[in-house]
């Protein structure tokens, strides 16, 4: 009990520190905090007291989540609602203060009076503060035994998600939960990340159950993760045999302000739900059991020292107790007495005997039946009022109640009767009401399951009749009563929910139909419903199911052979092709090298460049002296590819590999061709995963909407056939080619300014040199579609005409879309930073110097050093949108995600890459060693796995909002604008 006591007081004094009335906490310098806490004459010298060092928000919502964990609840919903009440009531103790924002937002939208949905709110993008995890150290103290860690989850995740629902937020919440429960049962400080680790997709499952905003936390989820597993890997303390962290050498208070900045998502050090507990948890790590240690690196910092210092001090309290802690710290801390009753009441809460029903629950011994709510209900003297009441109950008690059991789910006959419900009629003197007090419900088996599942009557268990039917591990159901031993009674008080449920919802729903499939088979429609008796008919079921499989010729597996014999089958059939007739598509039996060839062979034919006859301007017509390739000739061209094709696994991978990629471009001499198929065979299947979902998504669709699902597999990859389609719909370049119809074909028409045509026709030859379809040579040449294009665009846009980088773009588009009109209207979605005087690139340039600022400070400070400028190493990445610096297939998958959501992904790209190669660009000597290696850093299989480097851009750069870079680019262009005038 003194340990949960001094938890609570602990964690208050770490706050009061930590806040110091704001002065503390507004300052970005630990170093600065320490020297002026060393003026004041120490740690051990300060007497905190409510006027000089008062409490933050962050104590008094720990405070109010403790009050609400400490009261008599029913069950956790009426938890929530208490917890909602006086979340809405604290926030007028917290005026005056400066509450975190997201903490006010969240309470905003809770509902006390709602009594069904009182805690649900909203998804919030800006819900990721600190203000989760600094209030729910007291959950884990009230649930911190191992065998309820499920009620800790859920309920850490809930008070969560009522003030910062966002991933980031409410997991923060249950790491300092998890965190006081592991303190309390004394688990070794250093393994409680790796165990942190392990709970967390629990609560995945968990948010997944209550099916509350899915595809935001899907999106949002990794970022925490990712985070927590970057910050073990840099202690080394990741893996089971690692039990030892270790810390930098110079540790002092610069170092630590630079780590914790770089630890957080936008540069200031436990303003987020990850960094927070992180920085608390760092603190325990390096101090060990010495107190003013842990305040040194967990309150005396240049970020969020209330929110940190709170959670380190509860957490130290609950392994330490306040032996070590000078008694003026805390004797007149203010609010300590409410802390220390609260720590008390936890403790005994928390130690007191575990069930969900109340220890008065079995005082009335008058059972009613229901011909007694029959009675009642056709008394005249009953008030109206109490007739729908009593109807509702008596409802629920025949007929709601007893379907809802697991045997009902599949049209069986309840497990149990209701027998009867204790009560007690008292007449109300005053007003002539009569007040039914409900207490207990008593259940008995029906006759049907006094036999056991699959077995005959005679060799069922005999069972008690006032016993159950036997369950495995001899426990009913958590939803009558929790973990609760068959046999005897069973106590539950019909809540203020159950009540509304009956009177509102009377007719018992469907069961759910389940749909199975075979382990590891893909299946074209629904699978058969599954039996409900799998004892006695699954079997039977099986059997039934592969006969009928097996007449409409259907295979019982598929694979990914399967797959792509099925995609070459629909392609052909869609081309109207008949050769599948004289060729049918087999599977192929040999080894894994022809398949991976087949893979990538599919990849090729998705992505190949266009042909002559497929690639036309939209204002040509299709030439009478053009001839296409004649149907002899392109079955005998057909008939031929697969003898080229078939390879024989003993070759070598330049062998089994084309020398040109899938867009044209000729592979170098230097290529590695064994790392590319390893790596292609990793990818490819990812591609058809997404390509078979990317299907089903676009399945009868010419058109598309923005939503979170599409944004969502935009981030994940668009296959080849579909990019046009996305493009077209994601950058509004289709609304305003249906707007102006015939207009590019006007532009090709008019008038052409000589010198605008002198200089497209002068870089033509230097677009892709290496790509075989850009040539000269080429049949069809793309050069033609490539002069329209930037021809149109510069008729287009006079202002901008045509400048250098641009080929590079439209020639990429022509690739993608085979479709000049098409290219055109996306060239115009696409293009900022081309004009006369290139203001859009210059601010951009500087806009990551600050943001590198702030996120990567080490590389900020090499380039001033060096004295080097943005524009010198990284304007070719803005200019031609990474074209010519990345891999190819990288570059589209970066394209998928510019299109859809603007141009803060080129700034996720930009940080991505210097943030993973910081330390190769902090090693630079002088200016030539920066500029070698920013191009360094653009090289190497990081960048070429695109599916992981897309993941990346998503989690490492930390948060990045469309609002934060309009701000700094307004300040940047100002700047630049004051420079050139």
């Amino acid at each position: 009990m003194e340990k949960f006591k001094a938890a609570m007081v602990l964690g208050a004094v770490g706050d009061a520190l930590g806040y110091r009335k704001g002065s503390w906490v507004n300052c970005h310098s630990g170093k600065q905090i320490q020297e002026e806490l060393a003026s004041l004459g120490g740690l051990g010298a300060q007497k905190l007291d409510p006027e000089n060092w008062p409490l933050s928000d962050a104590t008094l919502m720990h405070i109010t989540t403790a009050e609400a964990l400490i009261t008599d609840y029913w069950s956790l919903e009426d938890l929530y609602r208490e917890l909602v009440r006086l979340y809405v009531e604290a926030m007028v103790s917290l005026q005056g203060r400066a509450p975190d924002p997201a903490t006010v937002e969240g309470c905003v939208h809770l509902k006390p009076h709602n009594f069904l949905l009182a805690w649900h709110t909203p998804f919030n993008e800006k819900g990721s503060g600190f203000g989760a995890a600094a209030k729910a150290m007291c959950v884990g103290m009230r649930y911190w035994q191992p065998e309820r860690i499920d009620s800790l989850v859920e309920v850490s995740i809930e008070i969560g998600r009522m003030t910062h629902n966002h991933p980031t937020g409410f997991l923060g919440s249950l790491t300092t939960a998890l965190f006081a429960s592991y303190a309390i049962q004394g688990k070794p400080l250093v393994t409680w990340g790796r165990e942190l680790m392990k709970v967390i997709p629990r609560a995945e499952d968990y948010c997944r159950k209550t099916i509350r905003h899915l595809a935001e936390y899907q999106e949002n989820w990794f970022y925490f993760e990712a985070k927590w597993q970057f910050y073990l890997e840099e202690r080394e303390i990741e893996n089971e045999d690692q039990n030892k962290p270790t810390f930098p050498d110079r540790y002092d208070a610069e170092e630590t302000d630079k780590i914790y900045k770089r630890w957080s998502s936008e540069g200031r050090a436990g303003r987020r739900g990850h960094d927070s507990p992180m920085i608390a948890y760092d603190s325990l790590l390096a101090a060990g059991g010495d107190w003013a240690e842990l305040c040194k690196r967990s309150m005396f910092h240049g970020g969020e020292s209330e929110a940190t210092g709170l959670i380190a001090g509860c957490l130290y309290g609950l392994m330490h107790g306040l032996s070590q802690v000078p008694p003026s710290l805390y004797q007149d801390l203010d609010k300590r007495e409410r802390l220390e009753e609260l720590g008390e009441k936890l403790y005994k809460a928390a130690s007191a005997e575990k069930c969900i029903d109340k220890p008065d629950s079995r005082k009335s011994s008058i059972s009613p039946d229901a011909s007694k709510l029959r009675k009642l209900i056709r008394d005249r003297s009953c008030r109206p009022v109490l007739r729908g009441i009593l109807e509702s109950l008596l409802h629920y008690l025949t007929k709601d109640l007893p379907m809802r059991t697991n045997g009902n789910q599949y049209g069986e006959k309840p497990w149990f009767d209701v027998v009867g419900e204790s009560y007690t009629d008292v007449p109300d003197q005053e007003v002539g009401q009569t007040q039914l007090h409900i207490s207990c419900i008593i259940f008995q088996p029906s006759e049907k399951h006094k036999t056991t599942n699959g077995k005959s009557a005679g060799t069922s268990l005999k069972i008690p009749e006032r016993c159950c039917t036997e369950r495995p591990k001899d426990r009913w159901p958590s939803k009558y009563g929790g973990d609760i031993k068959t046999g005897g009674l069973i106590q539950r008080r019909l809540t203020t929910f159950q009540l509304l449920q009956s009177k509102f919802i009377r007719s018992t729903p469907k069961p759910p139909i389940t749909h199975q499939r075979e382990v590891g088979t893909l299946c074209s429609g629904r699978a058969l419903a599954a039996n409900v008796n799998h004892c006695r008919d699954s079997e039977n079921v099986i059997h039934k199911r592969d006969r009928t499989r097996r007449g409409q010729g259907m295979k019982t597996g598929a694979n990914v052979k399967d797959i792509v014999a099925k995609f070459a089958t629909a392609e052909q059939k869609e081309k109207g092709e008949n050769m599948l007739k004289k060729q049918p598509i087999k599977r192929s039996l040999i080894g894994k090298g022809i398949l991976l060839s087949s893979l990538m062979e599919r990849f090729e034919n998705i992505a190949t460049v266009c042909r002559g006859s497929d690639l036309r301007g939209s204002h040509e017509k299709p030439s009478a002296k053009v001839k296409d390739i004649t149907g002899e000739e392109e079955a005998m061209e057909k008939k031929s590819k697969p003898a080229q094709r078939t390879r024989s696994p003993d070759r070598s991978a330049r062998d089994r590999v084309d020398s040109v990629d899938p867009y044209g471009f000729q592979r170098s001499k230097d290529f590695d061709y064994e790392s590319y198929e390893e790596l292609m065979s990793e990818y490819l299947v990812v591609l058809t995963r997404r390509t078979i979902k990317w299907s089903k998504l676009l399945k009868g669709k010419r058109r598309v909407q923005k939503n979170v699902k599409l944004k969502r597999y935009v981030r994940k990859g668009i296959p080849n056939e579909h990019r046009a389609l996305i493009w077209m719909a994601a950058s509004g370049g289709q609304d305003q080619l249906e707007k102006n119809p015939g207009y590019y074909q006007s532009l090709l028409g008019a008038q052409h300014d000589p010198k605008l045509v002198e200089t497209i026709c002068t870089d033509l030859n230097r677009t892709f040199p290496d790509n075989v379809t850009f040539r000269k040579t080429a049949n069809p040449c793309m050069q033609k579609a490539l002069y329209n294009v930037l021809l149109a665009y510069g008729n287009h846009n006079p202002n901008v005409g045509y400048c250098q980088g641009m080929n590079f773009v439209a020639g990429y588009l022509l690739i993608i879309t085979k479709d000049e009109e098409k290219s055109f209207w996306l060239m115009d979605a696409l293009l900022d930073y081309y004009s006369p005087a290139m203001m859009g690139l210059k601010t951009d340039q500087e806009v990551l110097g600050e943001l590198v600022k702030v996120k990567i400070p080490g590389v900020w400070q090499t380039m001033m050093d060096h004295n080097v400028m943005w524009s010198l190493v990284v304007s070719r990445w803005f200019i031609c949108l990474y074209i010519d610096v990345l891999p190819v297939e990288t570059v589209l998958r970066i394209w998928d995600c510019l299109f859809y959501e603007g141009s803060k992904i080129l700034f996720r790209v930009a940080l991505t890459l210097i943030q993973h190669q910081q330390a190769l660009l902090q090693q630079a000597q002088s200016l030539p060693d920066v500029c070698q290696n920013f191009k360094q850093i653009t090289q190497g299989p990081f960048v070429e796995e695109c599916h992981t480097f897309m993941q990346k851009i998503f989690t490492e750069p930390g948060s990045l909002s469309i609002a934060t870079l309009s701000k700094l680019r307004a300040t940047c262009r100002s700047r630049i604008s004051a420079e050139e005038h």
